[in-house]
Parts: C-alpha cells; structure tokens; sequence
C-alpha cells in the first residue's frame, strides 16, 4: 500500500532538520556524490528511480542525462511523446515501420502515432520484456510527458517502478504537474527517490510543501524562475540548485 505523509519521506530522504547545505553552481562535491550514486551498482540495491516535474529546461537535463546514462547502462528507453529528443541523432528511432530495440539508446517515437495509448502500450509490453529478460544488463527507461496518459497506464508503471531495480533497472518520468499523492499517477510520482524540480505552478508547489519535500524558500524560487536559472534536484538527503 503506498505510504504518504512525514514518515515515509524522512524515511526515504532523511530527516529534514538535517539536511544538507544548498549549494550552488559548478559541480560541487555534493552533486558529484550524487552523481556518483546514481550511476553506480549502489542505485539498484534501493530505490533508483526518478521523476523530473516542471518546464523550463527540463528536456535540455534529460538529453544531458540520457548522454551521461549511455557510458555506464548496457541500454537506454526513452519514450519521446513530442518528438522532444530529436536531438540524439545518433539514437535508434522506433515507430509502427521500425522496431528493433537491440540498440544502446533506442527512442520510441510517439509523436505522430494516431493511437498512441495502444502504440505505447505494446512498445512497454517490449521493452519490460527487454528488461526482464536479463539482471545483468543495467537499463534505464525514460518516459516523458506522463500526465498526458490515463490511470491504467500509471498503475502499469507503478508495478514496473517496484520491481526494475531487481533486473539492474531505473524508471525516469517526467510531467509538467505534480499529481495527488493518493491517486495513480501520484503513487508512481512519489515512489521516487530523485526529484528534480524545474519552473512550477502555486498549485504544485503548494502539495510539494504539504508532502513536505521542499520548503517555502524553495517554492517561492521554483515559482519565480527564470530562463537559464537553477532547477532543484532532490537526492536522498542532500538537495541542491544545479544549472543545466
């Protein structure tokens, strides 16, 4: 059963009267723990998965990290719902014509699908298969624009999210909304350990600070932000403003 409120997120992120200092700028001690984290054996012993929430730079820090990801997985998923990775030229692209994810970055394309659901239904069915199929390959999946799909797709991948880092893998979802904790899309938003937060609506902010995993300071800034400014990026107990 998902677990909300104070308890669960101290649990996960430690408590929040010792937190760790913000820093900024540059790649500080802190982020390079992180990141070295993130991109060690360590991550799949415990919770590795991600969501990036907000607009204003986000696609700019997936492509960065998709990059970052492709020197230490064996393979990379990124579902691309508006053709926002066009960037990785060099990726196999998959569409209804196209579909071979025997790839080291495989981009299943989205954006000109007439029945995306169902497109992107079978495409999961494929590469949980892929996944699944070995715990010795590392595997990240990203999925992007996920606020735009129905509940039965969130309870699909709320399932995934539970069991990937047993097969060596990592979920990464992005949205543009921070959902209720209580409902589908919430239980797979909050079943995270990383958060990176970029430009945010008061709506967000507001359930953000009553889940209690950011302060007022920070909402006000998420709020405010302008282009080419930090985003927040929440990791475990350490939490920083990071340019992208």
């Amino acid at each position: 059963m998902f677990r909300n409120g104070i308890g669960w997120l101290k649990e996960v992120m430690g408590d929040s009267s010792e937190k760790e200092p913000i820093i900024e700028g540059g790649m500080t001690k802190q982020e390079e723990a992180v990141l070295t984290e993130k991109h060690s054996e360590s991550r799949f012993q415990q919770n590795p998965n991600e969501v990036v929430v907000g607009k204003g730079g986000k696609t700019t820090y997936l492509i960065q990290e998709v990059r970052r990801a492709e020197k230490w997985l064996d393979r990379v998923f990124v579902f691309d719902l508006d053709n926002e990775f066009a960037a990785l030229s060099d990726a196999n692209r998959i569409d209804t014509t196209k579909i071979d994810l025997n790839h080291k970055i495989n981009i299943i394309n989205l954006s000109d699908q007439k029945d995306r659901e169902a497109f992107m239904l079978k495409m999961m069915d494929q590469v949980e298969s892929a996944v699944f199929s070995s715990r010795y390959e590392k595997t990240g999946v990203y999925i992007d624009g996920l606020e735009q799909f129905p509940d039965p797709l969130f309870e699909r991948l709320y399932d995934i999210s539970k069991r990937i880092r047993m097969y060596k893998g990592f979920l990464c979802v992005t949205s543009r909304m921070v959902p209720n904790p209580t409902d589908a899309f919430g239980r797979l938003f909050w079943n995270a350990k990383y958060f990176s937060l970029f430009t945010l609506t008061l709506e967000s902010t507001d359930r953000l600070e009553k889940e209690e995993l950011i302060q007022s300071d920070e909402a006000e800034r998420l709020i405010e932000r302008r282009k080419n400014d930090s985003f927040l990026q929440i990791a475990g107990n350490q939490r920083y403003w990071r340019k992208v």
